[in-house]
């Protein structure tokens, strides 16, 4: 029978044996002690089940064949014991307080879902948590609307610092295996639909951005191309879902599901695929927003041409 703990914490895992027990490290390093660990390997070929093996008396290790990071969590949360459910990627890593200031924040603020504030690295590095433990009093935000926060560029809502109840799941369903990416984005919207966000200001959660990082969001167009389409598939079911909010979220629905069109009308240009690409002109226009917006979706319908520059400007 499984010890009941308070918080489990997932790790899904997928030929990262460099950098996984940096990120186990950090989870065991929590000054909050009633967790359990959950690393779940989705098919990994480079050694990673080995460089595990001394972590076998602290964490429960799951195999599964490659499915995706989305199925990796999902059977962390099937697996998990605890009331609370945390993610951790496992190329980032925690800071040693992150876990007792967001279980001092829900209790707080009876909040269901917390997220922290971020700090970005290049390489994995020691020092980064020094830095950040200086920043000792916590500081939260209780969005009572929690779009606000997820549409706010400002707040980093990223599922690595997410602490979420585990009964939601039930309510909002699991992360959804069907996507290449952004899976964990419909998850926290799905979330916003259903409880408050609590938002600590204070950096708890280091995320590792290098070139050599699988899976990195880069500017190759291809790239660029997944994450739109997704994004606008995305942003319609949240606008659609919007009916019953105020003005002022869904305008800013609207403005973030038009950015996202005119990106896909500009894609679509330099493809040369031009009914596809006054399609999504169209579609931006009508939901805008900004001038921005606007201003790119005339350019792909007047000046198709321009996108050529577009291409060597911003993306490879």
């Amino acid at each position: 029978m499984e010890k009941r703990v308070s918080i489990s914490v997932i790790i899904p895992t997928y030929n990262r044996a460099r950098y996984v027990t940096k990120a186990i490290d950090s989870a065991l390093a929590q000054t909050y002690k009633d967790y359990e660990i959950i690393v779940v390997d989705d098919g990994s070929t480079d050694g990673t089940r080995q460089a595990l093996e001394p972590y076998q008396d602290c964490i429960r290790y799951i195999y599964q064949e490659n499915r995706g990071v989305a199925a990796a969590r999902n059977l962390g949360i099937k697996s998990a014991n605890a009331k609370w459910v945390a993610f951790l990627d496992s190329d980032d890593r925690w800071i040693p307080e992150k876990l007792a200031y967001q279980m001092d924040c829900v209790t707080q603020s009876d909040a269901q879902v917390c997220f922290t504030n971020i700090i970005y690295e290049s390489e994995p590095d020691e020092h980064t948590s020094l830095v950040a433990t200086e920043q000792k009093e916590m500081r939260y935000k209780l969005y009572g609307e929690p779009l606000e926060m997820v549409l706010d560029s400002s707040t980093k809502n990223y599922v690595q610092s997410m602490l979420v109840k585990r009964s939601l799941f039930a309510h909002v369903g699991y992360f959804d295996e069907r996507l290449q990416i952004a899976d964990d984005t419909r998850m926290i919207f799905n979330l916003a639909f259903e409880t408050a966000f609590a938002y600590i200001t204070t950096p708890l959660t280091i995320i590792h951005r290098s070139a050599e990082r699988k899976g990195l969001i880069n500017n190759r167009l291809d790239s660029v191309k997944v994450r739109t389409k997704e994004g606008i598939t995305i942003l319609s079911e949240v606008y659609f879902r919007c009916e019953q909010k105020g003005r002022r979220i869904i305008r800013r629905v609207r403005q973030t599901l038009g950015s996202f069109l005119a990106t896909m009308a500009e894609i679509c240009c330099i493809e040369k695929n031009m009914y596809d690409a006054r399609r999504y002109a169209f579609d931006g226009l009508r939901f805008g927003g900004y001038l921005r917006t606007y201003l790119r979706c005339l350019v792909v319908l007047c000046f198709p041409w321009a996108m050529r520059w577009r291409r060597k400007s911003t993306w490879r």
